[in-house]
């Protein structure tokens, strides 16, 4: 572009003998945006004037670069000669200008394509990074800094919500005062990033004292004149946003700068969420793998180290050879810490990453405390997004009523076999323990199950105790999931 303006700049001053020309290419925003002077006493950018001056007006003439409907710049010139110029100067000029509009908005197009093909390549890079496995570099600063050097910014930065829903923290900064600015929190309302945020469209500023209603926090650190801000808006809407900003003096924003920053914004969210949502497939892949692994550990390897102790905890009790009896109890001895082991282990699984209890966890725990009670280990079962659902203070609830009803099975049920299922559907958590044990003759079980009933109620359940066709009793103990 500057090429060609320095070229038409001087072949208008040589067309008319001028003694100087000066070509001003308009902005947006009615403002020069480029300025071309040949000759002497060319005008600057506080004396050139932002309109056609006509002939005869101080030995002057100006004539506008326009094509079709649009004005370009102003092409104007000062005489050598006292008398001004003359009426075939003016109509040179014209004709001249007429060619060197076409020519300013072809190349200006050129000029666009060529940014426009640098973003799209700057997109595609940035994907390729952040879909790139074992990457070590940082996503966002990476998407700050590249939208910095294609809007042609002196600061950029990249803002997220904290947990206090009014107010936002600088995630990344690039450029002009990076390092003051990174890690700054400051309130949301009434900022150029809230109103991008509402809208999802983009926000242009030419000067901060040309919009008083909103504040920029890049001017808490730079002279910012120009600014700009873009969110990221992705699959689930904004959840960011990048805050552009040129030093006072410099040319404003364009609508092609703000439409090419939303695009490479919103594809870069869109790559960004699609890395999350991918590194949380991985996650929940591994997740799943450590419940099949502490289902196989409790189903088969528990049921047969617990068979084994009893077994041989029954050929000490047979035999006669007090050595021998001695040796079987030290190995029943041993199967029991295995045990125990590997109840920690399970316990470990299904806490997953996070450490952090969960529902699985705490019932295991359970389980593993009251199955020493227990002729067996009891089979447990989870149905549902039960990890998910419960939370909190009703999974205390939940370890009280498995402990409960388990302990009633050991003290009365005289069971053999005993399963546990906790599943979560259509807004209720159920907790089910069946037994084959001797059934509901033994009344000593009423006090327990009064426990039952009353945490049930107070959660806005029920409990039920019946016998099973089968044999044995089903413990059936339903609340409603909480919000």
């Amino acid at each position: 572009m500057a090429a060609v303006l320095q070229r038409i700049t001087e072949a208008a001053k040589d067309l008319v003998g001028a003694r100087s020309a000066a070509l001003g290419v308009i902005g947006d925003d009615g403002r020069v945006r480029e300025l071309v002077q040949v000759g002497a006493g060319a005008a600057t950018p506080a004396t050139f004037v932002r309109r056609p001056l006509g002939r005869g007006v101080s030995g002057s003439l100006g004539v506008a670069i326009r094509s079709r409907e649009t004005v370009f710049g102003h092409l104007q010139l000062r005489s050598n000669r006292g008398e001004g110029f003359t009426a075939e100067d003016e109509d040179l000029l014209l004709a001249l200008a007429a060619t060197a509009g076409v020519a300013v908005e072809n190349a200006r197009l050129h000029e666009e394509s060529a940014r426009r093909e640098a973003w799209l390549q700057a997109s595609a890079d940035i994907s390729g990074v952040l879909l790139s496995p074992g990457g070590d570099r940082d996503p966002l600063q990476l998407i700050v800094n590249v939208t910095r050097l294609l809007a042609d910014a002196d600061v950029a930065t990249l803002v997220l919500p904290v947990d206090d829903p009014g107010l936002l923290r600088v995630a990344v900064a690039a450029g002009d005062g990076e390092a003051e600015l990174r890690g700054m929190v400051y309130p949301l309302p009434d900022t150029l990033v809230a109103l991008a945020l509402d809208t999802g469209r983009g926000v242009r500023v030419g000067a901060l004292e040309q919009q008083q209603g909103y504040t920029v926090h890049l001017s808490e650190v730079v002279e910012v004149g120009p600014v700009m801000a873009v969110p990221l808006v992705g699959a689930a809407g904004p959840h960011g946003a990048i805050m552009l900003g040129r030093r006072a003096g410099r040319r404003n924003f364009t609508t092609a700068d703000q439409d090419m920053a939303e695009a490479f914004a919103n594809h870069a969210a869109l790559a960004r969420e699609l890395v999350e949502a991918r590194a949380n497939h991985q996650r929940l892949a591994v997740l799943e793998d450590r419940d099949r692994i502490a289902r196989d550990l409790h189903d088969h390897v528990i049921q047969r180290l617990f068979a084994t102790g009893l077994s041989v905890q029954s050929l000490a009790l047979q035999t006669d050879d007090p050595v021998a009896a001695a040796r079987l109890e030290r190995v029943v001895s041993d199967l029991d810490k295995t045990t125990e082991q590997v109840r920690t282990t399970i316990f470990q699984l299904q806490a997953g990453e996070s450490g952090d209890p969960g529902l699985r966890t705490a019932v295991l725990a359970v389980v593993s405390q009251v199955a020493t009670t227990l002729r067996s280990v009891p089979s447990v079962r989870f149905t549902g997004p039960v990890e998910t659902l419960i939370h909190g203070s009703v999974i205390g609830e939940i370890e009280a009523v498995t402990r409960e009803g388990l302990t009633n099975v050991a003290k009365h049920a005289g069971a053999s076999r005993v399963s546990l299922e906790v599943s979560a559907a259509a807004g209720w958590l159920s907790l089910r323990i069946a037994d084959d044990g001797v059934g509901l003759q033994d009344s000593r079980r009423s006090s327990g199950l009064d426990n039952l009933r009353h945490r049930a109620a107070s959660l806005g359940g029920s409990s039920l105790i019946e016998d099973r066709p089968e044999g044995g009793t089903m413990l059936t103990w339903t609340i409603p999931i909480p919000d």
